[in-house]
């Protein structure tokens, strides 16, 4: 009884936030490591200086995604994961999207920057490569969500691969 004042202390709810909304909708699925499970993915972001809320409409992308967790040790060992993320078209093949003012792109990496307090050292390091690199991975921080459950701010970034344009 003496401790239940403390154990809200460490529930978060979201209302609105400066950073985009991703909310992702499993439909009642589990994700797991593998296979991707097909899902929704919502995006709202009214834009640098203005307040998203969680009750807006989606503005920025409302489709389907593949959603699997990504990494190894991460997924086992820490209680915030890291997802794989695949924009797609309703028939389940690539669909390639600006997301949050990224190059378009299909394959999406969400870090989860749980043993980073700071939520900075993999932002600075992607922006540091990319001085060096101009083809290294963009990045932008956003609020999540899964299945209306507040997940915390991770680093949208794009996957790391060779195509093209990079």
């Amino acid at each position: 009884l003496l401790t239940w004042p403390f154990a809200a202390l460490g529930q978060v709810t979201l209302d609105s936030s400066s950073l985009p909304i991703v909310r992702i909708l499993t439909d009642g699925k589990t994700i797991l490591d593998e296979p991707k499970i097909q899902a929704r993915m919502q995006i709202t972001d009214r834009g640098p200086g203005l307040i998203n809320h969680l009750s807006d409409p989606p503005n920025h992308y409302d489709g389907y995604i593949g959603i699997e967790w990504r990494g190894s040790t991460s997924q086992f060992f820490y209680e915030k994961k890291p997802y794989s993320v695949e924009t797609r078209k309703a028939d389940s093949t690539d669909l390639t999207v600006a997301l949050l003012g990224l190059p378009k792109e299909s394959d999406w990496v969400f870090i989860a920057p749980f043993s980073d307090k700071s939520l900075v050292r993999d932002a600075f390091a992607l922006e540091l490569a990319r001085r060096i690199m101009p083809w290294a991975s963009h990045s932008r921080f956003v609020e999540l969500l899964v299945n209306d459950e507040y997940q915390g701010i991770y680093l949208v970034a794009e996957k790391i691969k060779r195509d093209k344009n990079r």
